[in-house]
């Protein structure tokens, strides 16, 4: 089995031969049978069409964006995350005509620069999430209704075989050159238009995982395994993380985005830190 030329986009039902283990969702026009997870990651209604899209305060975490190498260059970015300026033309955003005052028409996706916090008007530009946003029904040959797609969702794809593999065969060693577990990293990095690599360590199989997998809900198990047998490196990483405020500009110009530049935000209030500690790892084991 071989890793798929193209990273998936997670659009339309999404099957294809790299996927080991997932919920197949069957279109059938009911609530409440489908995969609602769009509807809670969509920014906006207007991507949707059907009334929800709810993720407008949702996006990327900035130390997951810090792992990025290149923002234009990695395809798992786009497929993951929509920065401004970013174009998607197989999914319809609904905006005001701006030749008929009160109209609205339908367009390509083209991903708006707002630059500004609804709730307390401070500097702010989420990376929205791409990944299980599928778009309108028009977009889905009809096959989307509120809180409902028929994509599938992914529990095992076969590139985190590789990087099991990879893991596997550096074991406890500070790094490997390991021709089978470089090649394992470096398929899925190719894939993603990165350069390879001549050796790894745990922390390049831990960005490889964070970014080919983001949203994927692996992450919380990547942590708990590290918690086994270094658990001061995973309270120590789960602490640094500010999980706050950031702005993303796109460069040179929301019409015509080839990079962006991201920072941090300059309050000390719109910083988030957690700490995290062994009660967050260990569940008390009830007295009854």
């Amino acid at each position: 089995r071989k890793l798929d030329r193209e990273p998936p986009i997670f659009r339309g039902k999404s099957s294809n031969d790299e996927s080991i283990l997932a919920l197949q969702w069957v279109y059938n026009g009911e609530w409440g049978t489908q995969n609602a997870t769009q509807a809670y990651l969509a920014y906006s209604s207007s991507i949707t069409g059907v009334g929800d899209g709810w993720g407008g305060q949702i996006g990327a975490g900035l130390n997951t964006l810090r792992l990025y190498e290149d923002f234009a260059l990695d395809k798992r970015r786009r497929a993951t995350y929509m920065f401004p300026g970013d174009r998607y033309p197989y999914i319809t955003n609904e905006i005001d005509d701006p030749d008929n005052p009160g109209q609205r028409i339908k367009v390509p996706l083209v991903v708006p620069f707002n630059a500004q916090n609804s709730y307390d008007g401070t500097e702010s530009e989420f990376a929205w999430v791409k990944k299980y946003v599928v778009g309108r029904p028009e977009d889905n040959e009809g096959k989307v209704l509120f809180m409902g797609t028929e994509i599938n969702t992914y529990l095992m794809r076969f590139s985190e075989v590789y990087l099991i593999l990879a893991e596997a065969i550096l074991g406890n060693a500070t790094s490997t050159s390991d021709a089978e577990a470089v090649d394992a990293v470096n398929q899925i990095r190719r894939r993603a238009g990165l350069g390879g690599k001549s050796s790894i360590t745990w922390n390049d199989i831990y960005k490889e995982r964070i970014l080919e997998f983001a949203m994927e809900n692996v992450s919380a198990f990547d942590y708990s395994r590290l918690h086994y047998y270094n658990p001061q490196k995973a309270y120590t990483m789960l602490s640094e993380m500010n999980r706050g405020y950031y702005l993303i500009t796109p460069l040179p110009n929301i019409n015509n985005a080839t990079s962006w530049e991201i920072r941090e935000s300059d309050r000390e209030d719109q910083h988030d830190y957690v700490a995290v500690g062994p009660n967050n790892f260990y569940i008390p084991i009830p007295d009854a």
